[in-house]
């Protein structure tokens, strides 16, 4: 990389400062963006690397892939290009800090391990839906962007050393091993499962303070990978995110979680004590009435309404021997029976005034029938009869 100590300013504008990091890929410096006078970090691919047939077109595909992608928890590709034949990406710049620095520490808590696995998963759903597979999932590519936010970086750029995808013919595993999925070893493309198994070993190495397979010879550590053959979270791990985990590092990339998203719910499940059945959450069963033997009202009693608040029961002397309470049935009032309805005095003047008018009619027909004379007058006098009737009805109503 002594060519690099060369070079100060990247494509008339981006002037290279100190180096802030270096890895399998090339190196990361903090540059500063001359046009838009703006802090920006530059990676630069490995002279080597360039040189392969069709990489520098391959990474710059990628990369301008990549720049589509925005998302919070994703460090934004801002630019991309070659100096010397050499392909470069801009993005934005953080303070540089990973989560390989965090995890020097020891382990991390299962609260942060849930939510910096959450982050992670919310970075690579928005990627795989554009098409996007990182390739390349691990602690040194997660950044710390400050207030508890991480940030994926390298979407589209850790392709470059995975041109291969699978075992060199000298047996060298390109990029990091201890991450790469089984079918990445035995000659599959990377997809989404992949980049899922990643997050799985990840979250792993965040909470038990180590990586699940170790060993710098990759024959041996790619057999371990492909079988499965790792050791089991240390003793007390938080078991509903263990078993997140173990679902995410299965060898068969079917019995993974479908995506992102369905992993993202089980690590939310896995912090819900009720949801992941946690035995401190302890419900209270109903309480029971106990009852005497052989009392058949008792035991076909309804439930009580447990609201209410019943007298506290007397005191018993010492010497008298202490009986289960029964509580009687609940009290329930008696159905009061209908009153029979009486007709109001409106409604029994009423009907007598018909009854008298219709004697009246009949009366005045009936003689108007028999009689050969002239009619009466209106003002002729009444029998007697009709003529007393007609009195009670009238003192019947009056007031």
């Amino acid at each position: 990389m002594s060519s690099t100590n060369q070079i100060e300013t990247i494509a008339d504008r981006y002037r290279l400062g100190e180096l802030i990091g270096q890895g399998g890929m090339g190196e990361v410096f903090a540059a500063q963006d001359l046009r838009l006078e703006r802090e920006v970090a530059l990676k630069l691919l490995r002279a080597d690397l360039a040189e392969r047939d069709g990489m520098r077109e391959r990474v710059l595909a990628e990369a301008r892939l990549a720049a589509r992608l925005t998302h919070p928890h994703v460090v934004a590709v801002l630019d991309t290009g070659e100096q010397d034949g050499r392909p470069f990406v801009v993005m934005e710049r953080l303070s540089g800090r990973t989560l390989r620095d965090e995890l020097a520490g020891g382990p991390m808590d299962p609260e942060q391990v849930r939510d910096v696995g959450l982050q992670v998963l919310r970075a690579l759903g928005a990627a795989h839906e554009l098409g996007i597979v990182h390739r390349d999932v691990k602690p040194g590519n997660v950044l710390d962007a400050g207030v508890g936010t991480w940030k994926v970086a390298d979407f589209g750029i850790a392709k470059w050393v995975h041109a291969d995808d699978t075992l060199t013919g000298t047996g060298e595993l390109l990029g990091s091993p201890w991450y790469v999925a089984p079918e990445r070893i035995e000659g599959q493309q990377a997809g989404p499962a992949a980049d899922l198994y990643g997050v799985g070993v990840l979250l792993y190495e965040a909470l038990c303070g180590r990586r699940p397979f170790e060993g710098d010879d990759p024959v041996a550590l790619a057999a371990a990978i492909k079988e499965g053959r790792y050791e089991p979270p240390r003793a007390g791990a938080d078991p509903p995110i263990v078993s997140v985990i173990e679902r995410a590092m299965r060898s068969d990339p079917a019995e993974r979680f479908v995506d992102a998203d369905e992993m993202a719910d089980a690590l939310v499940a896995a912090g819900d004590p009720v949801a992941v059945g946690d035995p401190t959450v302890a419900i209270e069963p109903p309480s029971e009435v106990e009852d005497e033997p052989g009392d058949d009202a008792t035991q076909a009693m309804q439930p009580m309404d447990r609201t209410a608040v019943l007298p506290a029961p007397a005191a018993r002397p010492d010497h008298e021997p202490s009986v289960p309470a029964v509580l009687p049935a609940p009290y329930q009032a008696p159905v009061p029976r209908p009153r029979p309805r009486r007709p109001s005095v409106t409604v029994i003047a009423a009907v007598i005034i018909a009854i008298g008018l219709v004697a009246v009619l009949a009366f005045v027909t009936f003689t108007g029938r028999l009689g050969s004379g002239p009619a009466q007058r209106p003002d002729a006098t009444l029998p007697a009869p009709l003529e007393d009737a007609l009195q009670r009805l009238e003192d019947s109503v009056r007031p």
